[in-house]
């Protein structure tokens, strides 16, 4: 295997792992029906507040930003990128369908099948498109709203009813319900809205800075940038936390304050991966190697602890609990990809080996 195939293989391990922590809340609670400033107290409260600090709105343009890096290569054939990406959006919209709608991540496929083809474009291209898209989001899908709220009720309401229904499907044994309603999620997510302005903006974004080799730049330095951006992010973040779930505070936070966190933490393991090679590679790269295959069986997981079709944990555990749930999962797969790895078990990989 080459030494790029490994690099990249270590970079999706990383956000893979990430991302079995972010998408695991989907599991516990229809959170965007929730206000939990109404819903939590105490302990539980607190625990929710640093978890949704790390996670919250980081996802996507984390993703996004490692997919436009790494499509970005000239060593990957364009035909060969796009079938992978095609594989990856096919798997990815099938966790969505029958796991949970709310893990709309087959947006950064989609991203990336548009980024592709304009790999060979002039660089001013991709950013200007970049920056027009992202001037929108924020403008229209965050500062005006925000600005909106302020000066009028400002309040973020739980939605009983939603929290409900999600209670009495999810802890049912009907299938065909829960695929209704996990597309249901999917249409509330608004997906066209986060594929349009976020992802596709953020890959280009990615793409960029793979054209101008930030690597290089990350092999010597990039530690006091990376530094920097994350604290300004983790500062931007806690104005949700201070305003108490408010829905500009939830804008800003999420909005701006997870983007820039996406891009610290996509700055944190190029770093990683540049200046400590051999223990990214140890950690990340066989995660990498496996992520289509982790994250079915990583979902098939969750489903049956938290859904009725297994253990009926849907709502009724902390998010201390949900995150040791979690963590003991990523054990156990990590285990297995090892076992597979060992006796060279291919199993829907991104990246072939050379044999």
């Amino acid at each position: 295997m080459s030494m790029t195939v490994k690099k990249d293989n270590a970079l999706i391990g990383f956000t893979i792992i990430f991302t079995m922590f972010a998408v695991g809340i989907y599991y516990l609670l229809p959170i965007i029906y929730v206000n939990p400033y109404e819903y939590l107290y105490g302990r539980e409260l607190r625990s929710f507040q640093l978890y949704h600090l790390i996670f919250s709105g980081v996802m996507i343009p984390l993703l996004s930003l490692v997919t436009g890096l790494i499509i970005s290569r000239q060593e990957y054939d364009k035909v060969t990128v796009l079938k992978r990406l095609s594989l990856v959006f096919l798997v990815l919209l099938g966790c969505s369908v029958l796991f949970n709608g709310f893990i709309i991540l087959f947006v950064i496929p989609l991203s990336g099948m548009v980024v592709l083809f304009f790999r060979e474009n002039s660089l001013i291209i991709s950013l200007i498109t970049a920056v027009i898209l992202l001037i929108l989001y924020l403008v229209v899908w965050t500062i005006i709203p925000a600005l909106t709220s302020v000066s009028t009720n400002d309040i973020i309401y739980s939605s009983i009813q939603q929290l409900n229904n999600y209670l009495g499907v999810y802890r049912e044994k009907d299938i065909i319900s829960m695929i209704e309603l996990n597309v249901s999620s999917i249409r509330a997510m608004d997906f066209f809205s986060l594929f349009m302005f976020v992802s596709l903006p953020l890959t280009f974004i990615g793409s960029i800075l793979g054209r101008i080799d930030i690597e290089k730049y990350f092999k010597t330095k990039g530690f006091i940038l990376t530094l920097v951006v994350l604290t300004s992010a983790l500062f931007i973040k806690m104005i949700e936390v201070l305003s108490l779930g408010s829905r500009s505070g939830k804008l800003i936070g999420e909005n701006i304050g997870g983007m820039m966190l996406g891009f610290a933490l996509f700055l944190t393991i190029i770093l990683l991966v540049e200046q400590a090679p051999k223990f990214a590679t140890l950690l990340f790269e066989i995660p990498g190697k496996y992520v289509l295959f982790l994250f079915i069986v990583f979902n098939f997981l969750m489903s049956i602890i938290f859904y009725g079709i297994g253990f009926n944990y849907y709502g009724e555990v902390t998010v201390a609990t949900l995150v040791l749930i979690i963590f003991i999962i990523l054990i156990v797969l990590y285990a297995l990809m090892h076992i597979l790895n060992k006796f060279n078990i291919t199993l829907l990989e991104i990246f072939k080996n050379k044999r």
